[in-house]
């Protein structure tokens, strides 16, 4: 369709809306354009929603019903010198009029939408004053010949798609105001969209185009089943909006997955990986494969075997997901860490595995095989049993100075408070370069990963703990939850932060306590990205030897410091079984968790004691107090000094038997500390760090 002088008419008489629109209905119908019916349909989409765009410019059309009255498509150019209110109290100074019951007005938009991106239009527009003047302007922004508007474009690459899943909207305007955080859609191009009646392409989908010559891109919206799902789009589950051209790849993908009638199957998928995974298989109907096992791990499915799991499925390409039988019963997806820990499998609980795939069937043999083998822990021969997890241990208060708590780590500690605040990281919710964005955080990832790698060599102790670190890290659902926040406007900083706390907070609910430790892991990680991306140094440390006091520390933040300054640390937050917790265990410092959040507003500088025996803290104790405390570690120190010197000496017991003592190791290079340390030889050589 092109656009010539004859379609273009200017008008100094008409005030009102109604008649503007009116004059150009009936132009229509007086060139066979349309049914007598048109105007009135026209008037229903204007009240319906205005079809002002802006800088001076509406586009008034009829309702998507009103399609079997256009006889012929056509468009209809009417310029207004002198104004007339449209919405508010803006003014259109050209207003066109479009009837289409094809594609051919497309490249019109086109023109019109690259014109409201030039700026300042509205005062060009008052300026003109004949239909040459207004065809002129419309043809300034690119030729009205497709063969030269392609000859004067440089080649457009495949479209980029941008994914946006389970949405829980109810209107088309916050439909719309997605699609533009997700496509970064200008004011304009907003507008456009809203303009455009979506079509119903079948099983729910809905299809928008949005003309553009500039850029080639694609966007998909899924609503979440819990929507009500939005009146003007009846029986919506997902929405795709192509931007320019170079679509036929993605049509192609979507096209076989209606064929298949798995288009609800499709809106389904529960992020956006899933999504752009399942368009790229196609929907190939691969058998689906089932198979469930006991997991008899006397912790149950904690972070260790849990990430032996998840590795276990990422080395297969079909897709994997797991069941805890014993739980919910909610399918999460198996190359998951954090969805994996979600499912609060405990010992005894059966899992059931589901796979889809041309390696489906290798894939549940292996995960039934290692969950057998124990998932690297040493399955007990007897029936599981619970762990028994410390509770809050009760103290006297001394003057109001001991505070009671959790006792984590064993040992007395004397020294100076250091009160570390919670570190406040500064960034933007919004960010408008999306791919600087995407890089910056998956560069902080990288910087992140090895930093882990690092202290992973410096720490054998911790080797496994770190490994499991590095997995939550690479975990793709939590990646690529912060790419699509990206993608949807959202700064690097936001968007991964956003994924972190809502792990976390899903983590922290589950009904195991053990598991529900492991959200502080999922923080840990968290916060090592974020002080990359802020740039966000950490606090000095003291140059003496203190106490530190936290809301919460994570166990990559023990690794961080230097055991030998840390005289013991205390938490508001936590557990006995956490992994700090376990890390103090293995570095010997004291500990202490569940503190009262008061132990924050108390002075950096303050004398305390800390007893990670009994579970209290004190502060600024009495002098007979204080002294009372040192009497116990001197002496807890004088009978360890005993037993290093006493170390080879033959055990044995009160009535006079001999014994071997053997020490349980990780590895056989530690084999020289343990006979140094008096041992007899290896109890017990563990495959991994149990924890």
């Amino acid at each position: 369709m092109q656009l010539l002088l004859a379609d273009i008419k200017v008008e100094n008489h008409l005030s009102d809306k109604g008649d503007v629109i009116a004059a150009l209905a009936n132009w229509l119908v007086a060139e066979g354009c349309v049914s007598a019916d048109y105007g009135a349909s026209m008037l229903a989409r204007e009240a319906m929603a205005s079809t002002y765009l802006g800088q001076g410019v509406a586009i008034p059309h009829g309702t998507r019903a009103s399609a079997s009255l256009v006889q012929r498509s056509a468009i209809k150019v009417m310029l207004l010198p002198k104004g007339v209110r449209w919405e508010h109290s803006e003014k259109a100074y050209l207003v066109i009029a479009i009837a289409a019951d094809s594609k051919q007005h497309l490249p019109i938009l086109a023109q019109l939408t690259t014109l409201l991106n030039q700026g300042d239009i509205e005062n060009k527009l008052k300026q003109l004053t004949t239909p040459a003047a207004v065809l002129e302007l419309l043809q300034s922004t690119t030729s009205c010949s497709p063969q030269a508007a392609q000859a004067a474009s440089p080649p457009k690459e495949a479209a980029q798609l941008n994914i946006a899943t389970q949405l829980n909207i109810n209107t088309f305007s916050q439909l719309i105001k997605q699609a533009r955080r997700l496509l970064h859609l200008d004011q304009a191009q907003k507008n456009l969209l809203a303009q455009l009646p979506p079509v119903a392409i079948g099983q729910g989908w809905w299809l928008s185009e949005l003309p553009d010559a500039h850029q080639t891109q694609a966007g998909i919206l899924t609503l979440a089943s819990r929507s009500k799902g939005i009146a003007a789009l009846p029986g919506l589950v997902g929405w795709i909006v192509l931007v320019g051209e170079q679509h036929k790849l993605l049509l192609d993908q979507f096209t076989a997955w209606l064929s298949a009638g798995k288009g609800a199957e499709l809106a389904a998928a529960e992020n956006a990986q899933l999504v752009e995974q399942h368009l790229q298989q196609g929907p190939i109907t691969f058998p689906l494969y089932k198979k469930t096992a006991v997991i008899l791990n006397p912790h149950g499915l904690h972070a260790r075997p849990a990430a032996l799991l998840v590795q276990a499925a990422k080395r297969y390409r079909g897709e994997i997901r797991a069941s805890n039988l014993d739980g919910d019963k909610q399918w999460v997806c198996a190359k998951s860490l954090m969805a994996v820990l979600s499912l609060g499998v405990k010992s005894g609980h059966t899992m059931q595995f589901s796979a889809q795939g041309a390696d489906a069937c290798a894939a549940l043999d292996e995960i039934i095989k290692i969950i057998a083998q124990g998932l690297g822990e040493n399955l007990p021969r007897s029936q599981p049993i619970e762990p028994e997890l410390s509770g809050p241990v009760e103290t006297v208060a001394i003057n109001n100075q001991e505070l009671a708590g959790v006792a984590a780590a064993p040992g007395v500690a004397i020294g100076p408070l250091y009160i570390d605040a919670p570190v406040v990281f500064e960034y933007p919710q919004w960010a408008s370069d999306s791919e600087a964005e995407a890089a910056a955080l998956t560069a902080a990832i990288q910087q992140a990963n090895s930093s882990l790698s690092q202290m992973n060599a410096s720490y054998p102790q911790a080797q496994a703990l770190l490994e499991m670190q590095r997995e939550l890290l690479a975990d793709p659902s939590l990646r690529f939850g912060a790419q699509c926040r990206i993608k949807q406007g959202q700064s690097a900083a936001a968007a991964w932060w956003a994924e972190i706390e809502a792990a976390a907070f899903r983590q922290q609910a589950n009904q195991d306590k053990l598991l529900a430790e492991r959200a502080l892991d999922i923080r840990d990680i968290g916060r090592r990205v974020m002080a990359i991306l802020c740039h966000t140094c950490l606090a000095s440390r003291p140059s003496e030897p203190y106490i530190w006091v936290a809301e919460e520390i994570g166990p990559s933040q023990l690794l961080d410091l230097d055991p030998t300054q840390v005289l013991g640390w205390v938490t508001v937050s936590g557990g006995a079984a956490s992994h700090s917790a376990i890390l103090a265990r293995a570095l010997g410092i004291p500990a202490l968790v569940a503190v009262d959040e008061q132990v924050m507003s108390l002075a950096s500088g303050t004398q305390a004691i800390l007893n990670g025996d009994k579970g209290g803290l004190w502060v600024a104790p009495q002098p007979e107090v204080l002294q009372q405390a040192k009497t116990q570690q001197q002496l807890a120190d004088k009978l360890a000094q005993q037993a290093w010197h006493q170390r080879h000496q033959e055990a044995i017991t009160k009535d006079g038997y001999p014994f071997a003592i053997g020490a349980n190791v990780a590895e056989v290079v530690h084999l020289d500390s343990v006979l140094a340390s008096g041992a007899a030889g290896i109890g017990l050589l563990r495959s991994a760090f149990v924890f």
